[in-house]
């Protein structure tokens, strides 16, 4: 171990969820992310998990005393394109609501989810 590192803090399982906005095969949960990710949202907020931001995760691992809150997780989008930001239409599954507003109607139909 290299000296100052603070083991505690290598040690922290932050659990992160990734969704991908491109996977659109259907309009079912395991052929399409942004319908996952809606009901994804529900089930972890009725099983009691509290959705942080990315900023938290930084603030908390960058912490004198890091310690990840009982049942938080954080999300993630890697894929940057407009169905993280947009509603598009998509050519065989219709319109589909962009990541961000799917986060945005969740958070307008349980407020302080």
């Amino acid at each position: 171990m290299s000296p100052g590192l603070d083991r505690s803090k290598t040690m922290i399982g932050i659990p992160i969820l990734t969704y991908h906005s491109l996977n659109i095969d259907g309009n079912d949960y395991l052929g399409n992310d942004h319908v996952a990710f809606r009901e994804d949202l529900s089930l972890l907020t009725t099983l009691g998990w509290r959705i942080v931001s990315l900023d938290d995760v930084v603030r908390i691992l960058s912490g004198p005393n890091a310690a990840w809150p009982t049942k938080s997780i954080a999300i993630t989008f890697d894929d940057g394109t407009n169905f993280d930001f947009e509603d598009l239409p998509h050519p065989s599954a219709g319109l589909q609501r962009g990541m961000l507003n799917i986060m945005r109607d969740f958070t307008i139909a349980r407020p302080g989810a």
